[in-house]
């Protein structure tokens, strides 16, 4: 079978583990079965504790993006993102997995049962999946930012042009891809209820109303739904022919973080596929109370740490084509979301820039592997495993907790 190669996106490692009740465990103290956990139910996996810890010679300073999921057959996926210490994207090694099982009622000597009758890694059925092999490894939503503004002048055209090319790629290449796609000023996702220059039966919608006064141009969004490439093809096409050389702005930062954050508490994501946005613009964002139109309005956007932190919770990838720029403490600096999550950062200026070609692109295509394990535990599991990118002395580590 011959390999698929997909653009874009960071490396991905995902763990499966099918957690579901079992007994056979006797209580250490009355020799009788310990109480049964009732079996879980699909989506029924909830986080109690997630934490990611450099090891002790690491001093990348760059944090992996590690979320939980649960497959459509009731399996618990741990997904871990691509990470870029400086020499572009790596795939992540995981090692050194234990699951144990968590009471915090039960009686130590309970729990000394059942944590000597808890599955090892060793018990843990795997298989590695191989990008372009059936399997959720080549399942992705993207959502991808453009800013429309003034300020990117001629590029906000072109740059639409080459997202229209990217879903194009990545529809060749068969893969099991959704997306949706947002345009941004101060305002987004907004569309004139009557008298808009885009088509009524197109796919641009306007999913927070009409333009707001102080952001008087169209930013259509393609609405909460993720869609087929062809349509974002058709989306951007339009959007290409609507912004020319760029349309109003008004002050010079703008509303980045704000669409972000609304798409990823708005779109039924599939829980299973690998979460990535790619957001493009060439100032400084607004933040909380920088700005008093858009303080208070459906446009605020939440503390930049409250959407970072829900960004790593849900192992979304925030890869930034953006202007090499530094922001005053006023406003937000992107590349520190970019960062956080484990995303790439090219400059929107480079004359070679094309969005089928970033640095990721390696790190995803032949190299990446998806590992699927599954194993039999009973009730509250705490999941631990290492984190690892390069060797030698160029090795770093995490240690990774998961209480769920």
């Amino acid at each position: 079978m011959s390999k698929k190669k997909a653009y874009l996106l960071p490396a991905a490692t995902i763990l499966m583990l099918g957690l579901t009740a079992c007994g056979g465990a006797k209580d250490a103290t009355t020799g009788s079965a310990p109480e049964e956990a009732p079996p879980r139910e699909a989506g029924d996996f909830k986080v109690k504790e997630l934490k990611v810890d450099a090891g002790p010679d690491n001093t990348s300073g760059v944090t992996p993006t590690v979320s939980t999921f649960t497959t459509e057959d009731g399996k618990l996926g741990i997904r871990v993102n691509g990470i870029d210490i400086g020499d572009g994207v790596q795939t992540p090694v995981i090692s050194n997995m234990k699951i144990e099982p968590v009471n915090e009622s039960a009686s130590s000597a309970r729990m000394a049962a059942r944590e000597a009758a808890a599955p090892s890694v060793s018990d843990a059925v795997c298989k590695s999946i191989e990008t372009g092999a059936s399997g959720s490894g080549d399942k992705f939503d993207i959502v991808v930012s453009l800013d429309t503004t003034g300020s990117m002048g001629a590029q906000a055209g072109k740059l639409a042009e080459k997202i229209v090319d990217f879903a194009a790629k990545l529809e060749e290449q068969k893969l099991d891809v959704r997306f949706a796609g947002i345009t941004v000023g101060d305002a987004f996702a907004t569309l004139k209820a009557s008298g808009s220059s885009y088509a009524s039966d197109g796919v641009a919608k306007g999913s927070l109303g009409a333009p707001p006064t102080f952001d008087s141009s169209e930013r259509p969004d393609t609405g909460l739904a993720l869609i087929t490439a062809n349509d974002m093809q058709s989306f951007f096409t339009e959007v290409k022919s609507k912004v020319g050389g760029g349309l109003g702005g008004g002050d010079s930062p703008e509303n980045y973080l704000g669409p972000i954050d609304y798409f990823n508490k708005s779109i039924d994501f599939r829980k299973d596929a690998g979460r990535f946005y790619i957001a493009i613009g060439d100032e400084c964002a607004h933040k909380s109370g920088s700005s008093s139109n858009i303080d208070g309005t459906v446009w605020e956007p939440r503390s930049a740490e409250l959407i970072k932190e829900s960004l790593i919770k849900d192992g979304a990838a925030v890869h930034l084509i953006w202007a090499d720029r530094s922001c005053s403490t006023s406003y937000y600096d992107m590349r520190d979301l970019q960062k956080a999550t484990g995303g790439s950062w090219t400059n929107l200026y480079d004359a070679t820039f094309d969005l089928t070609k970033l640095p990721a692109i390696e790190a995803i295509g032949a190299k990446r592997k998806t590992l699927e394990c599954e194993v039999t535990v009973a009730g509250s599991v705490k999941v631990t495993f290492t984190i690892s990118v390069g060797d030698g002395v160029g090795k770093h580590t995490w240690d990774v907790t998961a209480i769920l």
